[in-house]
């Protein structure tokens, strides 16, 4: 293997689901295929509306 390439390899990390509990109080963490995504959690009427549909079905 590349010395390089190996080197690469070394300094990526998959993510870790501390990485997720370490994550912000206003932000959703999700890993996917080993990387870490971060996003705002939805405002509050989003977040009444996603409930009540979830109640509906």
């Amino acid at each position: 293997m590349n010395a390089s390439r190996t080197a690469r390899a070394d300094k990526i990390s998959r993510a870790t689901y501390q990485d997720v509990l370490d994550a912000p109080e206003h932000m959703v963490a999700e890993i996917i295929a080993g990387t870490l995504y971060t996003q705002p959690r939805p405002a509050m009427p989003h977040a009444r509306a996603s409930s009540a549909i979830g109640g509906e079905i």
